[in-house]
Formats: C-alpha cells, structure tokens, sequence
C-alpha cells in the first residue's frame, strides 16, 4: 500500500498533501514505509485528497481514479443489452448555477483562479448533483434554481466529502 500511497501523492511533497488529508507527515511517510497500516478513516482521507478509489489505494485492484470509477458508473446507468444508449449533454443552466454556487463558497480565491480549475470544481459538483436527480429532482428543476440554493448543497456535499473543498 506504502507504494500507492506515495504513487497517489505524486510529485507532490509529503508535507504538503499530508497537510490536504489531515494527517502528520511523520504517519503518512510510516505509511509510505510500510511501517504502519492505514486505519479506514486515514485510508479514505488518503483516498479523498489524492482523488483515488479506496479499493485501488487499499488493495491495487479495481479503477484507480474517482474519475474513472464515476465514468464506469455513468457509462452503466446508460447500458442497455449489448447496445449503450448515447449520454445526455451536459445542461449548461446547471453548470452556470454550478460556477455561481462555487463563487458564493469559495470566494475570491476561486474568483481569481484560472478558468479550467474553476470549470473542474463546477464539474465536480455538477457530478455530485446528478444522483439526486429522478423521481425527486428533474435536471431542468435543478437548473432552474438560483446559485445561491445550489450553493447550500454545495455546502452540505462538502460537509459529508462528496465534494472536495476549493483549496
């Protein structure tokens, strides 16, 4: 696991990322050595900042990236038989209401941030909002609403980390 880990964290420095999961440097580089085994919690912090599935950081089976695992599950919402029926476009209100929910949340920081890391977050939380959607919760509704209520559940989604925080 040690080799994941330092694998997820990249050209990233130890100090910095353990900084981003809330967990010493000096447990994490014991992690890195194998030394220590991550409990769930750690395991899941690790997992949350490094934007790895917990399977693929715990055992080195399974989709590497939450990207990649949220892309096959997309993709098998979508399968039908032996045929996969196209994918929806992306409803550009709601991506509007996104980018306006992170303004509200993260401030000027996110204001001042390049477009592309802005667009990233605005995705991510686009993503996070599509489960709610069904017998409950139409897109067009979702869209409809105004960034400032979108921004309450970006809140919350923060709150229970299916959304990661703007750094």
């Amino acid at each position: 696991m040690g080799a994941r880990i330092k694998e997820a964290i990249g050209t990233e420095s130890v100090r910095s990322f353990s900084k981003r999961c809330s967990i010493s440097d000096s447990l994490l580089g014991a992690y890195i050595r194998g030394e220590k085994a991550a409990g769930s919690e750690n395991l899941s912090s690790i997992a949350e900042a490094a934007n790895v599935t917990i399977d693929w950081l715990a055992t080195g089976k399974g989709l590497k990236t939450r990207t990649q695992q949220r892309a096959a599950q997309g993709q098998a919402q979508y399968q039908i038989s032996a045929e996969v029926a196209p994918v929806p476009r992306i409803e550009l209100a709601l991506l509007r209401q996104c980018l306006g929910a992170c303004n509200i949340v993260y401030g000027a920081p996110f204001a001042a941030a390049a477009v592309a890391r802005q667009l990233e977050h605005a995705v991510e939380l686009y993503n996070a909002l599509l489960p709610n959607i069904g017998p409950r919760l139409s897109l067009e509704e979702l869209a409809a609403r105004d960034a400032a209520s979108i921004a309450v559940m970006l809140q919350g989604l923060i709150a229970v980390r299916v959304v990661r925080p703007y750094p």
